[in-house]
């Protein structure tokens, strides 16, 4: 392939030399070009599969980072907690805009958004404002002594 970029004797053009260069491009951004439409594919052709395992793996995720935040439970516990549901999170919202991307919206569409949104949003104040835990007060804080 680099036969064509090496001239052995003989005057280069202006542009031969804008062809050499092309090609030199053209081979060194084959390795940063990721292909990602492999992968939307796969997103949309087990949508059931994929949306079955995230809704629920979010709801739980985040109610047990709300629940450790809430039981004072250590930072890195919360962090970790916090960081897996805002991942499962982050999946469902490129999940749909896969489906955005084609044009398809629906009702689903924007609830299963809405729902990793919200949930982004309770997993990043649980991690960024550990003090909010301190002011809320439940009654079944008085029953359950959490350090």
């Amino acid at each position: 392939m680099l036969s064509g970029l090496i001239f052995i004797g003989g005057e280069m053009s202006v542009f031969d030399a804008q062809i050499a260069i092309a090609k030199l491009l053209t081979l060194s951004n084959r390795k940063l070009v990721i292909d990602l439409s492999a992968l939307f594919e796969f997103s949309r052709n087990h949508c059931v599969a994929i949306c079955s395992f995230l809704v629920p793996a979010i709801l739980l995720t985040t109610l047990q980072t709300c629940l450790f935040r809430w039981m004072k439970r250590p930072q890195l516990q919360v962090v970790c907690a916090g960081f897996l549901a805002s991942t499962l999170a982050g999946a469902i919202v490129l999940h749909v805009l896969t489906w955005v991307a084609i044009g398809v919206l629906t009702p689903v569409s924007f609830v299963l958004l809405g729902l990793g949104s919200v949930c982004l949003v309770l997993n990043a104040g649980a991690i960024a404002y550990p003090q909010i835990s301190s002011r809320l007060r439940f009654p079944i804080q008085d029953r359950y002594k959490f350090n």
